[in-house]
């Protein structure tokens, strides 16, 4: 395998980011279990302060957790 320049992983070596994909997989294994006010509580346990959510039209930026759950998540849920 080839060094990458500056990091000390090898090509190819995504066990890097090990902790960030479970914690990425435990939030949407949290967001499929929860129904209702559920997905705001999900929301918020895995959000911190300076929650900012970058949607694209027609949610634009929305910082705030309920905002998320309300207009994005929760319809999308029940579309599905």
């Amino acid at each position: 395998m080839q060094k990458i320049a500056g990091d000390e992983r090898q090509a190819g070596d995504m066990g890097g980011f090990q902790r960030q994909k479970d914690v990425v997989r435990a939030f949407h294994a949290a967001l499929d279990e929860a129904g209702g006010d559920g997905v705001t509580a999900v929301l918020e346990d895995f959000s911190g302060a300076g929650f900012r959510w970058r949607g694209f039209h027609p949610f634009g930026v929305l910082d705030d957790v309920r905002d998320v759950s309300d207009r994005f998540w929760k319809p999308l849920k029940r579309s599905l």
